[in-house]
């Protein structure tokens, strides 16, 4: 074998023994070394994180009644019973949420919320029917299609004020508060948080 051959082989072993005491090295430190857990801290939730729920504590509810509309003239008169259904949006001003008591050791706090209030409330004209149309007096022996369509048109509209009625009543806005709590408790607790809820007194109670 050549002397340029045999420093060749030689370097090349060189190599290999660095090679494999760099990796012997590396594996002992990191056998060595403490392993710390990572740590992860939550701020918990915020006033920001809380107001963008908005569309989750909106709370949607389905209304039904029977309403009975009248038109009386000289002559005579006519009724008509419909059956209506609606239903109405109620949701939460998140806006004026606001934090009260928040303990982070604890991981707990306290959210002061408004009163849910009405948004929209609408018959739904494709489901409320007109169940029953009687004419009385004179009315019985006149072909009224004008009174009949200006009754209807006018049982629509009392329809439309008992939905929104209806929609504003205690029982609703209980159903309303329960909803948002849910929602709020959940999403805090995702976070590790326990939430209470303390709703403001309407300023007619105070």
């Amino acid at each position: 074998m050549s002397t340029f051959r045999k420093f060749a082989v030689a370097i090349m072993a060189l190599i290999v023994v660095l090679i494999a005491v760099m990796l012997a090295t590396s594996v002992l430190w990191a056998l060595r070394a403490p392993h710390a857990d990572p740590e992860f801290s939550h701020a918990g939730p915020t006033l920001e994180s809380v107001r963008a729920l908005t569309s989750l504590v909106t709370t949607k509810v389905t209304l039904a009644d029977a309403i009975v509309s009248e038109i009386s003239g000289f002559t005579g008169s006519m009724s008509a019973v419909l059956v209506i259904r609606g239903d109405a949006l109620i949701g939460i001003d998140m806006e004026q949420a606001r934090i009260s008591d928040k303990d982070d050791s604890a991981r707990s706090l306290v959210l002061i919320l408004p009163q849910p209030t009405v948004i929209q409330a609408r018959v739904d004209h494709e489901r409320t029917r007109v169940f029953a149309l009687d004419r009385h007096g004179f009315w019985k022996l006149m072909r009224l299609d004008d009174v009949t369509k200006q009754l209807v048109d006018q049982g629509m509209r009392e329809a439309q004020q008992t939905i929104e009625k209806a929609a504003s009543e205690p029982a609703t806005m209980a159903t309303a508060r329960e909803h948002a709590q849910q929602v709020l408790a959940a999403f805090a607790s995702s976070a590790g948080w326990q939430l209470e809820i303390r709703w403001e007194v309407p300023p007619e109670t105070r």
